[in-house]
């Protein structure tokens, strides 16, 4: 779910869902064969992943049409954006970043020893986590290198960057704090889903199990 001039987009089934919150409805709906996951909004439009054609794609949200596609070698990831640089994960062992003028892919980033899936961007830095690891790599853009493995207890996936923090959760419902400079782990909620995301000025997780959500005591702004 993402936010783009005060309209909220949905992923669901096989569908873009456009919500309007102030109004409280749906005010669209765009069909997607095989659906459309993580969202996220740039200069250049919306752009996700979509899994039935291993591909990202680029949506107009004025159009509600598909005005670009990339072909991305899956499993797919997530994506991280900073104006109109976009990274994803590539093969289980790449982080390319997409050109969304020329809809190619720009750049690559082979990782070793790592099969990356949730990104999130902070300067020159990519932080990326995984299901399958218990640490989370910071790669440096600039050198095109791996600065750091950072060991967090369990598996790991997701994560965002707010202030001078990177926040990402484990499979056991556990979000770790990480203080963006040094890599250290500075704090932790226990039992409160998976996530997280910012929204209305906080933190926000989800608990799929008990169908929670949670707004954390903590500032996304």
């Amino acid at each position: 779910m993402v936010e783009r001039d005060g309209t909220l987009w949905i992923e669901t089934h096989n569908m873009l869902v456009a919500f309007d919150p102030k109004r409280g409805e749906v005010i669209d709906r765009m069909r997607i064969p095989g659906g459309v996951f993580g969202v996220t909004s740039t200069p250049s439009g919306l752009w996700g992943m979509a899994p039935a054609a291993t591909q990202a794609v680029q949506i107009d949200p004025d159009s509600r049409r598909i005005v670009g596609r990339v072909g991305i070698e899956g499993p797919l990831g997530g994506l991280a954006v900073d104006g109109d640089q976009i990274w994803t994960v590539s093969g289980g062992s790449e982080l390319v970043r997409i050109d969304p003028r020329s809809h190619s892919i720009a750049d690559r980033i082979k990782i070793e020893s790592f099969e990356p899936e949730g990104l999130a961007i902070d300067g020159h830095f990519l932080w990326v986590s995984s299901s399958f690891e218990g640490n989370v790599l910071r790669v440096d853009l600039r050198t095109k290198k791996v600065k750091d493995r950072l060991p967090v207890d369990g598996s790991l996936f997701g994560g965002i960057v707010i202030g001078g923090s990177y926040w990402v959760s484990s499979n056991n419902g556990t979000i770790y704090q990480l203080d963006a400079v040094s890599g250290d782990v500075v704090g932790q909620r226990d039992l409160v889903g998976f996530g997280p995301m910012s929204a209305a000025g906080n933190l926000w997780t989800v608990d799929f199990l008990a169908n929670k959500v949670f707004r954390l005591d903590e500032s996304a702004n």
